[in-house]
């Protein structure tokens, strides 16, 4: 697995500049999916700055901030400082990371049975666990798939919740992704203390 950083390789809209925030107030980081199997970052980069789903005049920068291939290589696409259009309202406080993957096989929508690559999911626990640690986040409050926060991926609907999207795909259960995320932040934290029990429990026993 390897790490790039593309930011300020990566083209950003001609005439929309990023809002930009302080660090300090990101508080949330969601696990999405791409909805394609493509692998290519200046693809996806190239559709966000264009006309698509979001605006008819382009997203001022990569929608997501990191973005994992099928091999669990991650590419840094858009700074931290950045606000990207990934989750609507949830946008000025929020880190997008995304797995490139589409949930579904062609012509179906997403059942449950189309997941990430084993290695990929891994890599995305194992960096969204660092960021939490960078950030002293709780991981149980602050990990979030994009299906989970409502407006943008569900609504109520006559007192029942509605899903407006499966995103990152209904195959990854968010709770055991948590749990993932938590073994990974106490593996690293063991390296320094280590009396701490690696079992995806965070928080005081």
């Amino acid at each position: 697995m390897s790490y790039k950083n593309l930011v300020g390789v990566l083209p950003v809209h001609p005439s929309k500049k990023p809002l930009v925030r302080k660090l300090e107030t990101i508080n949330l980081l969601i696990l999405h999916c791409t909805d394609s199997n493509s692998q290519d970052i200046f693809w996806y980069n190239s559709y966000d700055l264009g006309p698509n789903h979001i605006s008819k005049s382009g997203c001022p920068s990569c929608t997501y901030h990191d973005m994992i291939d099928r091999d669990g290589n991650i590419s840094h696409t858009a700074d931290y400082s950045w606000v990207t259009w990934s989750v609507g309202n949830w946008n000025s406080k929020a880190v997008a990371v995304a797995l490139m993957f589409k949930p579904s096989i062609p012509g179906e929508t997403d059942n449950g049975t189309v997941g990430p690559t084993q290695v990929a999911l891994s890599s995305a626990a194992q960096h969204i666990g660092l960021l939490c640690l960078k950030w002293q986040l709780d991981p149980y409050v602050s990990v979030r798939g994009h299906r989970e926060l409502e407006g943008t991926g569900w609504i109520w609907k006559k007192d029942n919740k509605s899903l407006l999207k499966t995103c990152p795909g209904l195959n990854i259960n968010l709770d055991k992704f948590r749990g993932l995320v938590i073994r990974c932040m106490q593996t690293e934290l063991r390296a320094k203390y280590p009396w701490i029990t690696i079992d995806g429990i965070w928080g005081q026993k």
